[in-house]
């Protein structure tokens, strides 16, 4: 029998989840380069961003409160992501579809 210790488990499981929820915070970025090249956010959905903005703040008080890194990283990284969003969609705002074919 494998005696694993609990600390060993949460750090492994802890580093696992960091990754992921890094990857799933800042894979949004990624569309930036297209709202660049067309000067337009049409493909940032707002909602959404303020949905894991709003999510995102709370997770960090959360993290805060119980002292957990784990929970603090990915929670400032997607907090971070969701206000670059956010600003690219007020220095670039969405085109009516009529402005598109022009």
């Amino acid at each position: 029998m494998i005696v694993v210790e609990r600390a060993a488990i949460v750090q492994r499981l802890g580093m696992l989840t960091l990754v992921l929820l890094m990857h799933g915070n800042l894979s949004p970025l990624f569309s930036l380069i297209d709202v660049v090249k067309t000067k337009s956010s049409h493909g940032v959905a707002l909602p959404f961003t303020i949905a894991m903005l709003v999510t995102s703040i709370l997770w960090l008080l959360y993290g805060f409160v119980v002292n957990d890194v784990y929970i603090l990283i990915p929670s400032i990284s997607g907090m971070v992501s969701s206000m670059i969003q956010i600003v690219f969609v007020v220095i670039y705002p969405p085109k009516k579809s009529a402005e598109k074919t022009e």
